[in-house]
């Protein structure tokens, strides 16, 4: 069966992720632009809180934050990744059979108790790196009241053929 590399990145502060204008270079055909790429996402100016009980589900998995990379080379890869994502987290890696796959995000608001959640699809496709990258987002009291911002979950997602996330 044919595989590909699936790669959950999450920014769990409670910060708005936005896209910058580079993301519409990433391509499943070709490797990662990450030369032409000085950040794929940025994070928003709203001010927010970091939401309660996190959890993200890939099929029937309950994943949980990964440890940082044991070896120097997973960790100077998860360290990029974070840098050109905004992102602080990551809850999968691993090379899997290329097909689709449901994806499932959920969060407490806490100041209001209520839960949020997100199903989403993802496609892994074989001989690339799918990369997941998961924004919770809590606005702050003073964003909620004077720009009637509400609490959200955003999923985007990005491609490269190979499945090294590093530039050579």
């Amino acid at each position: 069966m044919e595989e590909g590399r699936l790669l959950i990145l999450a920014n769990t502060r409670g910060n708005a992720l936005l896209e910058t204008e580079f993301v519409s270079q990433f391509n499943k055909d070709q490797p990662f632009p990450w030369t032409n790429v000085p950040s794929a996402f940025t994070q928003g100016k709203e001010e927010a809180v970091m939401p309660d009980q996190i959890s993200i589900g890939l099929e029937k998995l309950l994943l949980a934050a990964l440890p940082p990379g044991r070896d120097s080379v997973q960790r100077m890869e998860y360290s990029f990744l974070h840098g050109k994502c905004a992102t602080n987290e990551i809850y999968f890696d691993e090379i899997i059979p290329a097909q689709g796959y449901r994806l499932i995000t959920s969060f407490i608001d806490r100041k209001t108790n209520e839960r949020y959640s997100e199903l989403s699809e993802v496609q892994v496709y074989p001989g690339t790196t799918t990369i997941m990258v998961i924004t919770f987002y809590v606005p702050s009291e003073r964003e909620r009241i004077r720009n009637k911002q509400i609490p959200r979950i955003d999923v985007f997602k990005l491609f490269g053929k190979g499945t090294e996330v590093l530039p050579n």
